[in-house]
């Protein structure tokens, strides 16, 4: 978990569902990955989308990120991999109960 940089105190496992995980990824994969890998230079457009998509993201997911603001997910390999990662993690963890 340390080294995904999954602070199990930030996030409250006895709050967070399967569903929940699940609609997550979904959301990453369905709403961001489209707009990140487009490559190139990042349209308003484009950025509009993922600001939205990544606000939907961490509303979906419980998470305390105390008073800073979550990074946009607009990255591939620093932003969106790793979180995918986490979401995986995180289903295998409520698979395992």
């Amino acid at each position: 978990m340390l080294e995904m940089q999954l602070d199990l105190q930030k996030l409250p496992l006895g709050v967070l569902k399967i569903e929940r995980v699940k609609k997550s990824k979904q959301i990453l994969q369905q709403k961001l990955l489209k707009f990140i890998t487009q490559g190139g230079t990042i349209t308003s457009v484009n950025q509009q989308k993922i600001s939205q998509g990544s606000t939907e993201f961490y509303s979906t997911l419980p998470y305390d990120f105390g008073k800073k603001m979550p990074d946009e997910i607009n990255h591939l390999k620093h932003r969106y991999i790793p979180w995918v990662m986490k979401m995986d993690i995180l289903a295998d963890i409520y698979t395992q109960e």
